[in-house]
């Protein structure tokens, strides 16, 4: 179909086109004004920035096992494979654990089997940009000796009881990329509050240098061009984009840790002032599913947890029915609305691959045939919306116009 959507997408725009082009020009100052506005925003007592999220984890990473014997890092099995290959760069072990009923968070059993004297970090991950429950795991983590990190690169802007998702851990980190909240064509965030790690994080960061000023022209050309096909409307091409090579490696591949280049974080101030207006648009799109698929049963919509403002970057619906599950992921596509199956078993294979320990994980075995994205970002239109829930009503019995 030629109208196909992305599962994910950032309105990226002519102002965003034109700060790229001027700090490719006026080089000096985007990356400091950059972490001094993500500062004021999150709160936060010391604020890094990274060429991705990943290599914002590996740099937290590092700075934890300088003069610390552990090895291990506990990680979501349920979760991006980059998060295990970033414990991998950074000289540690791996460790699975099993998920949250949501896929987010952890699940303490499962916490419990695995947590030892070698446990270096736990990383809660904030998927989909649902914050999950950090008290109980935090403080089993804390009890261990063991450091709690926030994988929030899901979930830029979200927050928990007033206070943002990312910050409320030892440590934490975002995501710029492409399938975030808010992409600038890459980029990763570091938060800290604790003063030890911050001298630590900050002497990493020190040492690391900036993509080459070509590779940052390809990223801006690369955003303008993914800008114009997803402001045309005309999406198919786009579609076929978001799996290519154009994304960059596999998650599962090695990758360079670098510092935030000048470009990036211009693009990425640029968007940091409509970061309200995103959410409000991600918002009403979730809203509006959670109020017409209640009606269909066999369906767990998404836990909004007490005293949490999500993010909504993508709508995650848990089919218990996985035939009906892979029917409406093909009549969805049909349709032109491009759900997706984040994360599905290839993912969950990358990060058993790369673990050196692991237990059952079987609510993430259940999640990986059963959960399924809808998008929620701004060029979802009103068309879309109601389509998606009459394929629903189709597939699951009910069907209704709206």
């Amino acid at each position: 179909m030629w109208r196909m959507g992305v599962p994910v997408a950032t309105p990226v725009g002519l102002a965003e086109c034109l700060a790229a082009a001027r700090a490719l020009v006026v080089h000096g100052g985007y990356r400091e004004a950059f972490e001094r506005s993500v500062r004021e925003l999150t709160g936060a007592a010391f604020i890094g920035t990274a060429s991705s999220g990943r290599a914002a984890l590996f740099f937290i990473l590092q700075a934890m096992k300088r003069g610390n014997s552990r090895d291990e890092v506990i990680v979501p099995a349920f979760v991006c494979p980059s998060v295990a290959r970033a414990v991998v760069k950074a000289g540690l072990k791996p460790v699975v654990c099993d998920v949250g009923p949501h896929g987010s968070g952890l699940d303490l059993d499962s916490l419990e089997s695995v947590i030892s004297g070698r446990t270096l970090a736990v990383i809660v991950a904030h998927l989909y940009g649902y914050p999950c429950d950090l008290m109980a795991v935090a403080d089993r983590a804390r009890t261990g000796g063991a450091m709690l990190i926030e994988d929030a690169a899901q979930a830029f802007g979200a927050k928990v009881h007033g206070r943002l998702a990312g910050t409320l851990g030892d440590a934490g980190m975002f995501s710029f990329g492409m399938s975030k909240v808010l992409w600038s064509a890459g980029g990763g965030v570091i938060a800290i509050s604790n003063p030890d790690l911050t001298r630590r994080v900050a002497l990493s960061l020190s040492q690391a240098l900036p993509p080459t000023g070509w590779s940052q022209m390809a990223d801006a050309f690369k955003m303008a061009l993914l800008a114009a096909l997803l402001r045309s409307h005309h999406l198919g091409p786009l579609d076929a984009v978001w799996s290519s090579q154009m994304r960059g490696k596999g998650d599962c591949d090695d990758f360079r840790a670098a510092a935030l280049s000048e470009t990036h974080a211009a693009v990425a101030c640029s968007l940091l002032r409509r970061l309200t207006e995103i959410a409000a648009v991600r918002a009403s799109n979730a809203n509006y599913f959670s109020t017409h698929l209640s009606q269909y049963p066999g369906l767990v919509l998404p836990l909004v947890a007490a005293g949490s403002e999500p993010a909504f970057l993508r709508y995650p619906i848990v089919i218990d029915d996985i035939a009906r599950k892979r029917d409406l992921l093909t009549r969805l596509r049909e349709a032109g609305i491009n759900a997706s199956e984040m994360y599905a078993r290839d993912s969950y294979d990358g990060v058993l691959a790369l673990a050196s320990r692991r237990v059952d994980c079987p609510r993430s075995e259940y999640l990986l045939d059963r959960m399924l994205n809808l998008p929620t970002h701004s060029f979802v239109t009103a068309r879309d919306l109601t389509r998606t829930v009459e394929v629903f009503g189709s597939v699951l019995g009910g069907f209704k116009h709206f």
